[in-house]
């Protein structure tokens, strides 16, 4: 009998610490939850930057072409109306434009270019406006610099009587 009562005893002890957690368990269980946990969050917050650095690129975009449309059809407007007609809207200049050039195909086509550079820094964006009316105008450093700026789309003349749109941003 005693050993039987030995032997139960010996399982009850064994049954004893099976059942008893210890702090390494815990320890482990906390490590696992909480690595679980990260590879869960990351790939939900790569995709949050993700997505929201493609909005910020196609909101800047929309108001490239929404500024150069305008400075067109502006200068188209104040061309038609003649000498010295003058127009002037204010814009909010997006970040990351490099440049603002005017170029003149030939004397009937002139073009408005907007080149930017994209939030990779490694490509950069050309967005160009065709304007029947001959433009002119440069653009500093003041111009293409981000944020609220004015337009200014002057009908002028010069000495040969040849009538063109001189653009100013400031």
């Amino acid at each position: 009998m005693s050993s039987t009562i030995l032997n139960n005893q010996i399982i009850k002890e064994v049954q004893h610490i099976g059942n008893k957690k210890t702090k390494a368990q815990y320890s482990m269980e906390l490590i696992t939850i909480m690595t679980v946990g990260v590879f869960l969050i990351l790939p939900i917050l790569y995709m949050f930057y993700y997505y929201s650095q493609s909005s910020v690129e196609s909101v800047s975009s929309d108001i490239v072409l929404m500024i150069g449309n305008e400075i067109v059809n502006n200068a188209e407007m104040v061309q038609y109306f003649g000498d010295p007609s003058k127009v002037s809207f204010e814009v909010g200049m997006p970040d990351g434009i490099d440049e603002i050039a005017i170029n003149r195909h030939n004397d009937t086509v002139y073009e408005i270019l907007f080149i930017r550079k994209t939030n990779d820094n490694e490509n950069r964006s050309v967005y160009a406006f065709t304007s029947s009316v001959p433009l002119n105008g440069s653009f500093g450093e003041a111009s293409i610099s981000a944020g609220k700026k004015t337009i200014v789309c002057q009908s002028l003349k010069n000495a040969d009587d040849f009538k063109y749109v001189n653009v100013s941003i400031y």
